[in-house]
C-alpha cells in the first residue's frame, strides 16, 4: 500500500494544480466581467473604523471648485488638500500637524508656484515661481515682506535684489551692454548727494 500511494502522489498534485488554477481563472473572470464603477456624489467623508476621525473628504466648494482632503484637516489638525478652483488650476496644500499651512504647489495664473510657509507666521517664507522670462526665487520675512529676490530676466541674464521693507538697498545684474553692475541704496541713479563713494561698480567690456 505505500509503496501504491507513492506511485499516485504526482498525479493526484498536478490534479490539484489543474483544479486551483482552473478555479483561480474562472473567478477572476467572473469578477472582471461584474466590475462596476461606484458613483458616489460629494460631499463625503470617510471615516476610520471608530467612527471618530475622518479620513477622507471631497467637498463642493461651488462655482465649479472641489477640494479633496487627506488626514481629516481641520483648524487643529494636519493633512493633503488637492484642490481644482473655478479657474481649473490645480493646487495641492500640505498642513502641519496643528493645521497651520506648511506648504502648497500650484498654478496662478500664467506662473507656476511653490510655496513653504513660515514655521509661526502664516504666510511664504520662501518660494519659487515660473514665468515668461524665466525663475523667481523669493525670501520673505516674517512679517511676509520680501527680503532677497533671484530671477531671470527677458534679455536672458540674471537680476539679484536684497530689499527691506519694500525698497531695494543692493541689486545686481547685467546690462544689455554685456557688463555687470552692482548698485546700493536706498538712493540708486541720480546725483551721488556729495559722498566720494560711488552707488553703483561696473564692469567694463572684454571687447
Amino acid at each position: 500500500m505505500p509503496r501504491s500511494r507513492s506511485r499516485l502522489d504526482p498525479v493526484a498534485l498536478m490534479l490539484g494544480l489543474v483544479l486551483t488554477f482552473t478555479v483561480t481563472r474562472a473567478l477572476d473572470s467572473h469578477a472582471q466581467a461584474g466590475l462596476q464603477a461606484l458613483t458616489v456624489k460629494a460631499p463625503f467623508i470617510v471615516m476610520d473604523a471608530e467612527g471618530t476621525k475622518p479620513l477622507l473628504q471631497l467637498r463642493d466648494l461651488g462655482n465649479g471648485s472641489v477640494a479633496f482632503t487627506i488626514g481629516g484637516h481641520t483648524d487643529s489638525t494636519g493633512g493633503v488638500q488637492l484642490s481644482v478652483p473655478a479657474s481649473g488650476n490645480g493646487t495641492v496644500t500640505v498642513f502641519t500637524k496643528t493645521g497651520k499651512l506648511g506648504a502648497a504647489m500650484g498654478v496662478s495664473g500664467e506662473s507656476n508656484v511653490v510655496a513653504v510657509y513660515g514655521l509661526e507666521a502664516q504666510h511664504s517664507a520662501a518660494s519659487l515661481s515660473s514665468g515668461p522670462s524665466g525663475g523667481t526665487a523669493t525670501v520673505y520675512t516674517n512679517a511676509g515682506e520680501s527680503a532677497a529676490l533671484i530671477k531671470a530676466t527677458s534679455t536672458g541674464a540674471g537680476r539679484f535684489e536684497i530689499t527691506r521693507a519694500g525698497q531695494i538697498y543692493v541689486e545686481a545684474g547685467v546690462l544689455p551692454s554685456g557688463v555687470g553692475i552692482v548698485r546700493t541704496g536706498p538712493q540708486i541713479g541720480g546725483s551721488s548727494g556729495g559722498l566720494e563713494i560711488p552707488y553703483a561698480i561696473m564692469g567694463k567690456s572684454g571687447h
